[in-house]
């Protein structure tokens, strides 16, 4: 299952310089929304980095 993130914990990394998760994820599969990480299912290859760089801990594998 891909990452999926918790957009009731994800804060856009507002404050920080970059977007952790989507600076960090080797398969572009990540992108902003109305300020909140969207993880596309299709592109994901469950590699778990962007869990790890996650500041606010929003993002998970099903």
């Amino acid at each position: 299952m891909p990452a999926v993130v918790d957009r009731g914990i994800c804060n856009g990394c507002v404050g920080l310089e970059r977007r952790e998760c989507v600076y960090n994820c080797p398969y572009d599969a990540i992108a902003l929304v109305d300020g909140k990480a969207v993880v596309d299912e299709i592109k994901c290859d469950e590699c778990r980095i962007c869990i790890e760089v996650c500041p606010v801990r929003a993002i998970a594998l099903e």
